[in-house]
């Protein structure tokens, strides 16, 4: 059965001393930079500051709504199952510009599989296109199977960016000590 998972699109107010948070989220970025701390951990620092960056349960969802700051639609929704190659292709949720992927890291997901679809510079042109999946069909099949073989729910979603770096891509996590 899908579990859905509810990213917030920035609408959730900041809560308590900021001054604090922020303290707590630079040692964790001096921690990493001097190689006291692993990346992982960093960014948990980072999201556990911001209730903006957080991944949140159903149920956690349903207790939003009673706030006066919530909004429907100010929330992104991922499923979180065993997803199946043809009905993923095409309706995969894409982000242009950016990337959830530290926010789902940070929320203690596991990154199972990050599948670059741009190989060569001409496929540049098939940024976010339909095609630019269809050439990738075989890789993006071996990632589906592997991870249904072993009976994984996990959440798929496509990244792109045009300029000035470009990317798409496809990333795929599983359920980590995420809770709630």
């Amino acid at each position: 059965m899908a579990e859905t998972i509810y990213q917030p699109k920035g609408i959730i107010p900041s809560e308590g001393d900021t001054e604090i948070s922020e303290s707590n989220w630079k040692k964790s970025a001096e921690d990493f930079i001097n190689r006291k701390t692993d990346f992982s951990t960093y960014l948990k620092a980072l999201v556990g500051s911001d209730p903006n960056r957080r991944l949140y349960s159903e149920r956690q969802f349903e207790l939003f709504k009673k706030e006066n700051w919530f909004i429907e639609d100010g929330w992104i929704k991922y499923e979180l199952k065993r997803h199946k190659i043809n009905e993923v292709l095409p309706p995969i949720q894409t982000f242009t510009g950016w990337s959830p992927s530290f926010d789902f890291v940070g929320s203690g997901f596991k990154l199972e599989d990050e599948i670059d679809l741009i190989k060569a510079r001409a496929d540049l042109k098939n940024i976010q296109t339909q095609e630019l999946l269809e050439q990738n069909k075989k890789i993006l099949e071996q990632s589906f199977d592997r991870l249904n073989h072993y009976e994984r729910e996990f959440v798929v979603f496509r990244t792109c960016r045009y300029s000035p770096a470009f990317w798409d891509r496809l990333y795929f996590f599983s359920k980590g000590d995420f809770g709630g």
